[in-house]
């Protein structure tokens, strides 16, 4: 899955706890809290102004320190007193309901903290006034909830509302106005409406600019938050400048052991591996994690994000152990700071078990997944978006799986999840995925369908020309080949291309996954000679991007093998495959579906070559890997069984290739139902073995299935007028003329349903038993959600 993004928490803008004037000051120590308040029981009784505000000022101690079950418990007390004393419709009491739904938020608990800040705001309006500085400042707060609990549209009109106020207040340039400005800025940037984001990260930073010079530290958090909404673009030599400028601002205010130098580090270290420049960003993240642990301590949410961006560069890297270990002490981090069950806590297992789904450490991963959806649904509930996001991946784990009704179940309930929250992108992401899943299932209509919707959702939201756009249609090119709409494949592949060229440089690795699908088009299309040089210049961009050995090196050289096997280059096809199984070992393990593939394809190469023996060795070794991995009765194990039948049949051991086509057709029919299109090859090459072996009835059996299933389809199956007069003959010869009658007045219509459409082209003949194919695996995987670790601060 594609590389791991975190917003910066700064760009999301902070919650404010009030100060009334009145208030007292707040004690130094929680210790020091417990003893006023004791004495003020102790003199005034347990109810009582003085007792309410001691517990109130106790709540903002442990808020600062972190201690938020307990927090909640004060200020909770703090509001029941107060509106005993003040009444329900004081100014105070509007304070309280503010505090009170910070902590709710904090723990996660946001329906109530809704609730507590409207009645905060409706009580600030009617005490302050509409145009007042703490209103604006609660329409803040109460959109920031909002965005938690992905009413987008709702959160925006809040966020518009607090500028409104504050313009009007305080008149431009003011402070305050830039605060609204970079919250509008987070929230489209969230929204995926980035050059809407841009803009108003471009106009705080024009604000704040006049307020305080080049050289202030708020103006280096505007060139952060611009540099963050520029990466969310893919504009990363971009937001590299604006990191840089910040950090700059930063080094020279703060000096260079200051913990914001740290977050500027991290935050330059990420862009830096964004553009594949590893070594340069290795040196920044590793100064901005000894800096976050010596200046803010080795548990800081800072050092956890330092953790997290290594972990990130290390996965890019396909140093998988190195990853892992890093994303597991940030786990450590937040279980031992928050306790074992918390949102962050949920975070850290979602990150850990996309790595181990990665892996193929499936138990692992949906172990994990488990854990994190069961504490998201307890601590913030059934409709909260990250749980959906931890839906999708785990959807995903479970489409790698074979487990499809599964996965599509998570799916459709995570797009549930959006759709209540109109949370269109996010809707989009999951559109593209269960277009995915359709897509491997062999229905590419439904397929389609979905991946129309989405790239709709795109367009409307982030224009003609970015690079979610460029993957969605890249994805689309991919269901127009599996319905053989080849030109318009090409089409959707171009654009894509284009697109990735222009954003992201002609040396990106998405510009190489293009090149790898427009490559795969052209093979699938018998223009191997044309396919060739783009699968070297993918590889090319990839070796030079990755810098050594990687997962995604691998399969360049895979496909590129399979360019040559094509051409019957068998020794250069073979010399390449052999690289690209040994790199997969020692990058991914030796039990790595990849090895799995890689296997199949040396197989298929050696059996070209007839060296049938070591053939079958690979392709037992295939196997066996499958099985263990998926499961003997798992559905996407029947490529693999279907190909190590037609080795078996090629080396003469008849009774094992038979009994290997059986299960590959048992195991399709379990998984995805007797009347799955993809049935088809598997049908034909049953008949045809039956035939060539003279058992005539099974032939007839499995001819007639071919048809029906031929019939039912539409299309999809090829070379039906050659097996329709083969299956007249057959019934002749066994003197069932009326049943020969009946073939024959098909194959004399003609039926359009056994034409290849005008404009589109078949890519082989009928797939035979005693062919293996080589398989060329497409770029296009699920759009994992991946969720920020700073998320609430």
């Amino acid at each position: 899955m594609g590389g791991k993004c975190s917003t910066p928490a700064e760009l999301q803008g902070s919650v404010e706890i009030f100060e009334d004037d009145d208030e007292d000051r707040i004690p130094d120590t929680y210790e020091h809290g417990m003893q006023l308040l004791q004495a003020a029981e102790t003199q005034h009784g347990l109810r009582g102004m003085i007792t309410a505000q001691c517990c109130n000022n106790i709540g903002k101690v442990l808020l600062q320190e972190r201690r938020f079950d307990e927090a909640l418990g004060y200020f909770e007390r703090a509001l029941e007193l107060f509106e005993e004393e003040m009444g329900s419709d004081s100014r105070r009491v509007g304070t309280l309901c503010n505090n009170v739904a910070v902590l709710l938020k904090q723990l996660g608990k946001l329906e109530e903290a809704e609730k507590l800040y409207r009645r905060s705001l409706s009580l600030k309006e009617t005490n302050l006034g509409v145009d007042n500085a703490e209103v604006a400042t609660l329409y803040t707060n109460l959109a920031f909830l909002l965005q938690a609990r992905r009413k987008l549209k709702d959160a925006e009109q809040a966020h518009k509302k607090a500028l409104d106020i504050r313009v009007k207040v305080f008149g431009q340039p003011h402070s305050e106005v830039a605060h609204s400005l970079n919250n509008l800025a987070a929230l489209l940037a969230e929204q995926g409406r980035a050059s809407e984001a841009e803009q108003y990260c471009r106009l705080a930073l024009a604000v704040d600019l006049a307020l305080y010079g080049d050289d202030h530290l708020t103006v280096a958090t505007n060139h952060a938050n611009l540099g963050a909404v520029l990466k969310d673009q893919g504009r990363f030599e971009d937001a590299l400048l604006a990191y840089e400028h910040a950090h700059g601002i930063r080094s020279k205010q703060c000096g260079e052991r200051h913990p914001t130098t740290a977050e500027s580090l991290i935050s330059v270290g990420g862009v830096l591996a964004r553009l594949g420049r590893y070594s340069e960003a290795e040196v920044k993240l590793q100064g901005g994690l000894e800096l976050a642990e010596s200046q803010l301590g080795p548990r800081s949410p800072c050092t956890a994000s330092a953790l997290n961006e290594l972990a990130i560069l290390k996965e890019e890297q396909g140093l998988f152990d190195d990853a892992e270990g890093l994303y597991m002490r940030v786990l450590e981090i937040y279980e031992a700071e928050y306790g074992s069950e918390h949102p962050f806590v949920a975070t850290a297992l979602n990150n850990l078990a996309l790595l181990q789904g990665t892996r193929c450490h499936f138990r692992e991963a949906n172990g994990c997944y488990l854990r994190c959806i069961e504490m998201r649904e307890k601590l913030q509930g059934a409709e909260h978006p990250l749980l959906a996001g931890n839906l999708n991946n785990l959807a995903g784990l479970l489409k790698d799986q074979g487990k499809f009704d599964e996965a599509l179940a998570m799916y459709k309930r995570g797009l549930d999840i959006r759709e209540k929250a109109g949370d269109e992108i996010g809707m989009a992401v999951v559109l593209n995925n269960m277009a995915t899943l359709h897509r491997i299932t062999g229905q590419p209509a439904e397929a389609m369908e979905l991946q129309e919707r989405c790239v709709s959702i795109r367009k409307r939201l982030q224009g003609d020309f970015n690079i979610e756009l460029a993957m969605s249609m890249n994805n689309q090119g991919t269901v127009y080949t599996q319905l053989g709409k080849l030109k318009e494949a090409a089409e959707m592949y171009e654009q894509a291309l284009v697109m990735r060229e222009k954003l992201l440089g002609a040396d990106h690795r998405c510009v190489a996954e293009s090149l790898n699908d427009i490559a795969a088009l052209m093979k699938l299309q018998g223009r191997s000679e044309d396919a060739l040089p783009l699968y070297q210049r993918a590889l090319a961009i990839r070796e030079a991007f990755y810098q050594g050995p990687h997962a995604v090196v691998a399969t360049s050289l895979n496909n590129l093998a399979g360019a040559y096997e094509s051409m019957e280059r068998f020794p250069e096809a073979e010399a390449i495959c052999r690289r690209s199984l040994e790199m997969r070992k020692a990058l991914l393990g030796e039990d790595h579906m990849d090895v799995g593939t890689s296997l199949n394809n040396l197989a298929a190469l050696l059996a070209s070559m007839g060296q049938l023996e070591e053939a079958d060795v690979c392709g037992k070794q295939c196997l066996d890997l499958m099985e263990k991995q998926l499961g003997a009765d798992n559905v996407s194990l029947a490529a693999t069984v279907y190909n190590y039948a037609g080795l078996q049949e090629m080396q003469g051991k008849l009774p094992e290739a038979e009994a290997g086509y059986l299960r590959t057709l048992e195991l399709r029919t379990k998984g995805l139902g007797a009347s799955d299109p993809g049935n088809i090859p598997v049908l034909i090459t049953l008949a045809t073995f039956y035939d060539e072996m003279g058992r005539t009835e099974e032939a007839i059996d499995f001819y007639l299935k071919y048809i029906s299933l031929a019939e039912q389809s539409k299309g999809e199956a090829q070379n039906t007028a050659e097996i329709l007069k083969r299956l007249r003959d057959l019934l002749k010869q066994e003197k069932r003329a009326e049943e020969a009658q009946l073939i024959q007045d098909k194959l004399e219509a003609n039926l359009s349903l056994f034409r290849i459409q005008e404009g589109e082209e078949s890519s082989e003949a009928q797939p035979q038993g005693q062919k293996i194919k080589f398989e060329v695996p497409m770029s296009n995987k699920d759009a994992p959600l991946i969720e920020n670790l700073s998320e609430g601060n």
